[in-house]
Formats: structure tokens, sequence, C-alpha cells
């Protein structure tokens, strides 16, 4: 039977076949012969869609490398309408494709709503990356979710689906653009020449520019027309092509922001053909494999959750001489944090791997992944003692509050798992995704820095905590500036000097922070501002 088949592969040209014939036990798979990708259709209305779609991928990138560079503020009015943009612009095609969508995409739509003016509101530049992160991720997956989510994983295929499948369509916006459409020869003959003007007005800019600044030279009350000078002419030229290398920068974006959507209508329109197509099933390891795989792992968690065991509740340990409290909570914390990560991507691994997607997950793996999870929680529990206490003996910073807020959500998440072994139907990514973006608007409509800087003072003057100094008063965000202004001169520590030398060195920052332009305007830097400007 073998031999047949290798014959029969053997009169067949190579190019006929998806993959290389390396199992005789799925031969029906193998030996189908590769059929060609359906052709894409645009309409006039993809070639427009496309077109902004171009537009907004150049305003999102000039609009993040002017506020992210040396000259600029930070985030302000112009990001929160630009990602609004790109989200009303993603519900907005994928309803002209057709793509009705559901719960999940409605819920999608507003969380990226609410992001969207945290530029606007929030200083934190930490907070409004990872808001650009769910920005763009929550769009790509609304694209995807609008036409159907199928049949999920855990991660495997919405990560796929969700994340690569707009590179299967990558070049549409420009095939959008510029493929040819039937058209009577009237309308051919109109659009043709109002490309050619379009055309030769584009043309002529480089040209004019140059007479008006010679003419300029020329005749002084010409130029004050114009008030051009060699100066104008350089800056001129030189924004020209700034924009212009902005904009090959932001076709990546463009291309993808058009692509996320055009793919799931296309995969939508030919839903059939590719259902036709012969479908490779998904590799799976030995339960038995999985299980060895964690065994030595859960033995190490074991001996260092003694280990930790006898360090909290020893007398013996906790009055040795050699023991400080701020040595053991500064301790390996990052180390723990990161063991908690890798945890997560080795559990999320074995359930794929296992069939955990398809309901195959043997009893005996769910408990070994279980246990797995539950000493994963004893890791996030002793990380955030540690940095509990550390903050009790050295106070609040906005990184030691931000990291202690992503391993509580590492703490939900790993529960979720263990639920999940249980509960088949829920979604591990939708949940997450709820999650983090309920953890991220609470962010951003909190000060958080603000909080920080009250917690600071207020147990410094109990005297639980030594003062901050100015150098920790620069890692707080423009939320802070306020509450560090209600600081007393009857202060005898020295806290009061420290707060009018940092206000001293902000000044120069708060005329920014006040005359700013409707680009950069955010809401806490201008109150920040103001405040510096009045303890003058």
């Amino acid at each position: 039977m073998n031999e047949e088949i290798i014959n029969d592969v053997s009169l067949k040209k190579p190019n006929e076949f998806p993959v290389m014939l390396n199992d005789m036990n799925d031969a029906s798979y193998y030996m189908m012969p590769k059929k060609p990708r359906p052709a894409a259709v645009y309409t006039h209305a993809d070639r427009w869609y496309a077109i902004s779609a171009l537009i907004l991928g150049f305003i999102t990138v000039k609009t993040y490398i002017e506020s992210t560079s040396d000259s600029g503020s930070g985030f302000g009015l112009m990001a929160s309408i630009s990602a609004l943009a790109l989200t009303v612009f993603n519900f907005i095609y994928c309803r002209a494709l057709n793509m009705k969508g559901n719960r999940t995409t409605t819920a999608i739509f507003i969380v990226n709503l609410i992001l969207s003016q945290s530029f606007l509101i929030c200083s934190n530049s930490a907070v409004t990356l990872l808001c650009i992160v769910m920005i763009f991720f929550g769009n790509t997956y609304f694209s995807y979710a609008s036409y159907h989510e199928g049949r999920r994983s855990v991660i495997n295929n919405v990560f796929r689906a969700t994340i690569i499948s707009p590179f299967y369509n990558y070049s549409s916006v420009f095939e959008a653009i510029f493929t040819k459409r039937e058209k009577n020869s009237d309308k051919k003959r109109d659009y043709k020449k109002g490309l050619l003007v379009i055309i030769g007005l584009l043309s002529s800019l480089p040209l004019c520019i140059v007479v008006v600044f010679l003419l300029g030279a020329a005749d002084k009350e010409f130029g004050k027309i114009f008030s051009v000078s060699f100066e104008n002419l350089y800056e001129i030229i030189a924004e020209l092509f700034g924009n212009f290398f902005l904009f090959l920068l932001s076709l990546p974006l463009g291309m993808y922001v058009f692509a996320a959507a055009y793919s799931r209508s296309y995969k939508m329109n030919h839903e059939n053909e590719f259902e036709k197509l012969p479908q490779k099933t998904s590799p799976t390891v030995s339960n038995a494999m999985c299980a060895a795989f964690l065994t030595p792992l859960m033995l190490i968690y074991v001996v260092f959750t003694v280990l930790q065991a006898v360090h909290l509740f020893s007398a013996s340990v906790l009055s040795a001489p050699d023991f400080s409290y701020s040595e053991y909570a500064r301790e390996g914390f990052f180390q723990l944090c990161i063991v908690a990560l890798i945890n997560l991507v080795v559990i999320a691994a074995i359930m794929i791997l296992s069939g955990a997607g398809r309901g195959s997950m043997k009893r005996i793996l769910r408990v070994f992944t279980v246990v797995f999870c539950v000493l994963t929680h004893f890791l996030i529990v002793t990380a955030l003692a540690k940095m509990l206490l550390y903050i009790s003996i050295y106070g609040m910073t906005p990184k030691r509050v931000s990291t202690s807020v992503f391993m509580m959500y590492l703490f939900v998440m790993f529960a979720v798992l263990i639920i999940k072994q249980y509960k088949r139907k829920i979604s591990f990514t939708k949940i997450g995704y709820c999650l983090a973006a309920a953890v991220l608007a609470a962010m951003v409509f909190t000060p958080v820095d603000a909080l920080i800087a009250e917690y600071n003072i207020t147990h410094y003057e109990r005297g639980d905590i030594s003062w901050m100094g100015i150098s920790a008063m620069r890692e707080l965000d423009a939320s802070a500036i306020p509450v560090l202004a209600k600081v007393r001169p009857d202060d005898t520590n020295g806290v009061y000097s420290d707060v009018q030398s940092y206000f001293a060195s902000m000044e120069m920052i708060a005329d920014e922070y006040v005359n700013i332009s409707l680009w950069n305007f955010n809401v806490q830097r201008y109150l920040a501002g103001e405040v510096i400007h009045s303890t003058r």
C-alpha cells in the first residue's frame, strides 16, 4: 500500500503538494493537490478605507514620535484623538464589510473608547504605553471576533487567527488602492483626468517653493506677502522630507490596520472554499510526558515552599543576628516574578499540547496543573509579602505599586486556570483581557502617583519611613504635584526645602505644561503647571 502511494506521488508535480509527504498514516491530507487562494475582490469603498487606514497610521506614528521625543512633553489630546479614530475606523469598516459582531466586540469597542481617553487624563507613561498595547490588540481582536470567534484553545487559535492572519492579506491596502475596476468609459476617463491633475499639482509644488523664494529675495514687497527666507525654505523642505519619512515609517501600521479587518472579510466571503481545503490536525504530546515534565518543577517548588515557611514561622530564624527585614524584603522579588511568568507559559503550553482545548485532557494531568497553579500562587504570595514589607520600610514608588498590581493580576489568572480545569467553557483569554482592561482603566482614572505621594508624606510624618527625597519625587507623574504642594514650611526636617527645590527645577517644564498646544494637552500636566506657578 505504501509503495503504491509513493509511486502515485512521483507522478505529480512538486508544487501540487502543500507540504512534504512525511506521514503515511495521514496520506489523505498530503495527497490533496494544492489549491490556489481565492482571488481577492475590492470595491470602491475599500479603496477609500485603505487610503484612510494609511492616513490614520501616519497620524498615529507622528503623534507617538513627537510625544515621546526629547522635545515632546508626553501623550495628550492628539494621542487620544488618534486612538479614538483608529477604534471608530475599525468599527465602521467591519460593519461596512457586513461583519455584524457580537457581545464580545461590543465590549472591546467600549473598552477601547474608554482607554483612548487615557492620554488626555493620565500622565503616567507606563500606564499610557500599556493602553497603547491594549488598544492595538483590542482593535485587532475586534476584527477577528466580528466575523466569528470559532473554536479556541487557551492561546493557540486566538493568537494565530488574531495576530498572524492579517499578514496573509498584508498587501491588501495597496491592492485595494491600485487594483483596476470595471467602469464605463466616461467615468474611467474622468478618473484618469482627475488623477493626472493631482499628480501635476503635487509635482509643481517643489518648483513653486523655489520660485517664491527667489522672487521674494528679488522684491521685498513680494517677499512680505509670503514671508519667505532661506531659513523658512529650509524649514519647509525639512518638514516635507520629515513627514515623508514618517509616512514610510507608518506604512506597516496602516497596512496592518486595513488587513486586520479585510482578512476576516476575505475569509468570510470564501468560507466554503476554505472548508474544502485539507486540514491538518494539531499535534499533541503524551499526557505522561507532560506529567513527567511538570514533576521535577513541582518538587523544586515544594522544597522552596518548605524553606519559605521556615523563614516565616521560625522564631530562631527571625531572631538571628544576621537577619534583616529590609534584606529579606529586597531579596529575590523579581526572580519570583519571572518564575511566575514562566509557570504561566508552561501551563498554557501544556494545556495546548495535551489537547486541553479539545476536551481530551486526562484527569491526572489536570491534577498536576492544579497543584502547579497552587504552588505558583504560593510564589506570588511570597513575592507580594516581600514587596509589602519593602514598602513598609522604604515607602511607595510607581514601580513598586505597578509590580504589585501585576502580581495580583497573575494571582487571579492562575486561579482562572484552576477553574478552567473543571469548567471547560470559560475563556481564559476573555477573562484575562477584561481583567487587564479593568485594571488599566482603574489606573487611568485614579491618580495613583498622587496617592503614592500622600502615603509617603503621611507615613514619614508618623516616623514609619524615611523621606523619599528629590530623586523619588522626580519618579512621580504630574498628578502628585498638587499633593506635594500641600507640604508647609513649618516642617523642621528639611522636607519643605526639598519640595521647593523640586518645584524650582520643574519651573521650566511647568511653563510647557501650561502653554502647551492642543496637540499634547493633558489635564494632569496642565493642573500641575498651574500649581507650580502658584508656589512661586
